[in-house]
């Protein structure tokens, strides 16, 4: 296998780096309960709280809550009772 073929190979297959989940689980674990309910009241100071209490930096942090809402969006289309989920979704806001 060529230098770095494992790498390709994991990415093939849609896999996620077990490296990143681990950041991604130590971000979500900095956070307060009510920080992992409503990502809207992270503002500035509370990202940099979140960057050095699991260890990434603030543009990870960004990352992360900019891909979670579109993930969360997506959730409920593809099963049933989809309809009734994004209803209740959109209730929420």
């Amino acid at each position: 296998m060529p230098p770095g073929g494992q790498k390709l190979r994991g990415a093939m297959e849609g896999q996620v780096p077990e490296r990143e989940m681990k950041r991604v689980t130590a971000m979500i674990d900095s956070m307060t309960f009510r920080e992992r309910r409503d990502h809207t009241v992270i503002n500035g100071s509370r990202k940099k709280r979140i960057a050095r209490g699991s260890g990434t930096n603030v543009q990870e942090v960004n990352r992360l809550l900019t891909v979670s809402p579109r993930r969360k969006n997506r959730q409920g289309y593809g099963r049933v009772g989809g309809r009734r989920q994004l209803a209740q979704l959109l209730r929420s806001r």
